[in-house]
């Protein structure tokens, strides 16, 4: 333990100041802030931030300060019935990283103003089903932003360009996402567009988002060039492209670098032909990343090949409701991380090898409605 050595010549009273100074960072908020936080208080339903009390908003849950500066950095006040527009003093923090406002009730236009929020990176106003983003200009200066979820939040008309990374289930009009330019905004790692039901081609600008992470685009009617709309996205971890019924391209085609990527969901897409096709696709490092892959739901036919056994580190394989026919590779009793395994509705024959016994981990096995020589 570092021991503070008082000057002897500094007065007792400042002495002791010295000491409490050294012994904790500060940490009490700045006055100017914690007034905005008790208007935000009054103009909201009594008792729902009854423990905001005390002269430290720093301590008040929810509320979370910089050790150093005081500065309030974090702010959380999801789900706790505010009815009303989006509070504008929240552009005050200037310093604020984190602001989650989820399922506030809130309505009205979003305030351009939060485009102070020079240094936010986490913004959540998913579930506000009557706010609106008119316009998503004030996005842009928003240049620390990482994440940002706008699920259930209404778009209007208007809006001629967006950053947005989650807009689940939005109701955003058809002809937006086709007439949107190339996002430059590098920080972007997660990208949600499921269940917006856009029938249309998978817009242009999002082949050149390089830096996700996370893809999610499940529930759409795109029109999806795959592999292409993967292929040189090398952070990828996780791609989630099912339930969209109109798919092209060469799926020979390898993607040999994406090596972080753990899960692929590209079931219900009315994918066609043998399976031994994506042979190339699945070649290299992807066979020790992958954790799942759903294939289920497609129309795909031939027998099952034995390189599906060289999925090192698979937990989930899911190969329901196809045409598959023939054995059970033997070489899946080589998954020895394999916990789901779903072959059910196929039309696969003979015996379910022993191979499979030894899946110590398998905890889900469904082999239903084929024509093995017993029923499973």
């Amino acid at each position: 333990m570092e021991v503070v050595r008082v000057p002897q010549s500094m007065p007792i009273v400042f002495a002791l100041f010295f000491l409490l100074f050294q012994a904790r960072e500060f940490s009490c908020c700045h006055d100017t802030e914690r007034q905005s936080l008790l208007k935000f208080k009054r103009g909201i339903t009594a008792g729902q931030l009854s423990s905001w009390v005390g002269k430290d908003c720093c301590l008040w849950p929810g509320v979370g300060c910089n050790n150093s500066t005081g500065h309030i950095i974090h702010l959380s006040l999801q789900n706790i019935g505010l009815e009303g527009p989006l509070p504008v003093f929240m552009h005050s923090f200037h310093d604020l990283r984190y602001l989650n406002l989820s399922g506030l009730y809130l309505e009205g236009p979003i305030p351009h103003q939060l485009r102070n929020l020079s240094n936010l990176r986490v913004l959540d106003l998913s579930s506000n089903s009557l706010l609106l983003l008119d316009n998503s200009r004030w996005l842009s200066r928003l240049a620390s932003l990482q994440h940002l979820d706008l699920s259930y939040v209404s778009f209007a008309r208007g809006v001629k360009w967006l950053q947005a990374l989650i807009l689940y289930q939005c109701i955003i009009p058809d002809h937006i996402l086709p007439s949107l330019p190339h996002l430059n905004f590098t920080s972007l790692a997660t990208l949600d567009l499921s269940y917006t039901y856009f029938n249309s081609t998978l817009p242009g600008w999002l082949l050149n988002l390089t830096s996700l992470e996370f893809l999610y685009l499940g529930g759409n009617y795109f029109s999806i060039p795959f592999p292409d709309a993967i292929e040189n996205k090398v952070f990828l971890k996780e791609v989630d492209l099912s339930y969209n019924h109109f798919i092209y391209g060469d799926p020979s085609v390898r993607l040999e670098e994406h090596c972080q990527l753990q899960v692929l969901s590209l079931s219900w897409m009315n994918m066609t032909g043998d399976l031994n096709q994506f042979k190339g696709m699945f070649s290299g490092c992807i066979r020790e990343s992958l954790r799942s892959l759903d294939l289920g739901g497609n129309q795909l036919n031939g027998s099952l090949p034995e390189w599906l056994g060289e999925f090192k580190n698979l937990e989930s394989l899911l190969l329901f409701s196809n045409s598959f026919s023939g054995p059970v590779p033997t070489s899946l009793g080589r998954l020895s991380s394999l916990q789901n395994l779903m072959l059910w509705d196929n039309q696969l024959k003979g015996s379910v090898p022993e191979s499979l016994g030894g899946l110590s981990s398998l905890a889900n096995l469904v082999l239903r409605s084929n024509s093995f020589n017993e029923q499973y």
